[in-house]
């Protein structure tokens, strides 16, 4: 009995330790306020969209290359160090952001940023989470990093908005202070995540899993490096667009623009909450990620299809919020197989970081072009460039079918690491 209890204790404090460092997500929720509060962010820089789709891509520009950086980092150095650095970092470039007026200086900012988010944090807490449970716990630990994103996202979304139509809109600070909130916040989970999440720095930077040129070169020859990159580009697709659903709403179904950002960011992420972790549990009941993969994708491409050729019109607001409810949840059940693809490689530890590094890289680059090709397609079209941006989702589920049956070659015990 006192073994049980001990496992169970240990079971929770490793879970509640995912939860923690999955806050530490706060680095990316700083620079896609520009997309998740799309208007309240357009009104504070007085921007268009195509301006604030440069934006992004200038942040994409350094994020991208971050993330292999960081892959690199991720292998050589401390993990849960560079997770701390990152959320400290990535606050102060956005108490920065929120005082500029300049839109020459908002790009470099978003530049910096993407260095101090993307290149810091992202391969860093991949391998710390990793290191906490067993290669059978993957699905179960990335699936719960879900449940814990979408729950932080969901209180500090809705938690702002009421402070932008009170507090905030009294005192005349509007979304600027709304950039500091999120700032303080990072600073205090970087603080919490040193104190409180576990971590062997021996495991992380011992003698023989110190990088060498030789574990790139390795990695640069694995097949799964460039599957896994290209199905999180699918992936990262369709998550990059469900925000334009925010400024859909209030453009072409009537609805407010405090609905509008309340509910997308509730889809993207509340709903991932929940379909995260049913994909997750599926993948580790079944031990492998293709079946999941295949039901998520192909559900998010036929709704997607939908969202792109459906009538306008307030009185067809709620069958399309329903519609985007399903295209989340969907692709949402493939989340966990972002990163469950290394551990059914049976790729080695030492090389994790920078896989996923060179994996994210591929796949985040969306950034660089994606918002810039959107933001133009609305400047030039109006409300029907919506349906080019909902086929380019469709687009990212095909991505997501073929690369995950390509995946499935690399599965066999040994074959990706050799």
């Amino acid at each position: 009995m006192e073994h049980l209890n001990e496992t169970r204790s240990v079971s929770w404090k490793k879970y509640a330790s995912v939860f923690l460092l999955t806050f530490s997500w706060i680095v990316y929720l700083i620079p896609y306020l520009a997309t998740d509060f799309y208007n309240q962010f357009l009104e504070a820089y007085n921007l268009t969209d195509g301006e604030l789709g440069k934006v992004i891509t200038f942040f994409g520009l350094t994020a991208t290359p971050g993330y292999f950086i960081g892959g690199w980092f991720a292998d050589r150095f401390n993990a849960k160090k560079l997770v701390i650095a990152s959320c400290l970092s990535t606050a102060a470039v956005a108490i920065a952001i929120s005082m500029v007026h300049s839109y020459n200086l908002l790009i470099v900012l978003y530049l910096i940023m993407g260095f101090t988010s993307a290149g810091l944090h992202w391969s860093a807490h991949l391998k710390v989470i990793r290191s906490l449970g067993s290669d059978e716990e993957q699905g179960r630990l990335y699936g719960t990093a879900d449940t814990a994103y979408g729950i932080f996202t969901i209180l500090m979304t809705y938690g702002v908005l009421a402070l932008l139509t009170t507090m905030l809109a009294t005192y005349g600070v509007g979304f600027r202070g709304a950039i500091i909130i999120y700032a303080v916040m990072a600073i205090v989970i970087g603080i919490a995540v040193l104190f409180v999440v576990p971590f062997d720095p021996k495991k992380d930077v011992g003698e023989e899993e110190t990088i060498k040129l030789a574990h790139l070169g390795q990695v640069l020859k694995m097949p799964i490096t460039y599957y896994l990159g290209l199905f999180t580009l699918g992936f990262y697709l369709i998550r990059c667009i469900i925000p334009y659903v925010n400024p859909h709403l209030t453009a072409s179904f009537g609805i407010s623009v405090t609905f509008a950002t309340g509910f997308t960011m509730t889809a993207r992420t509340g709903v991932k909450m929940i379909s995260g972790p049913i994909g997750g549990s599926f993948r580790d009941k079944i031990g492998k990620s293709t079946p999941v993969v295949l039901v998520g994708a192909i559900g998010a491409i036929i709704f997607s299809l939908i969202m792109a050729f459906m009538p306008l019109g307030k009185s067809m607001a709620i069958p399309f919020m329903a519609i985007v409810v399903l295209v989340v949840f969907f692709s949402g059940m493939t989340s966990p197989m972002l990163y469950t693809p290394v551990s059914e490689a049976k790729i080695p530890l030492k090389y994790t970081g920078t896989i996923l590094g060179v994996a994210s890289a591929i796949g985040y680059s969306a950034d660089i072009w994606l918002y810039s090709l959107c933001g133009g397609w609305l400047d030039k079209f109006g409300d029907s460039a919506y349906s080019y941006i909902y086929l380019m989702m469709a687009f990212g589920g095909v991505l997501m079918v073929v690369m995950g049956l390509l995946l499935k070659t690399c599965y066999p015990k040994g074959s990706a690491a050799k």
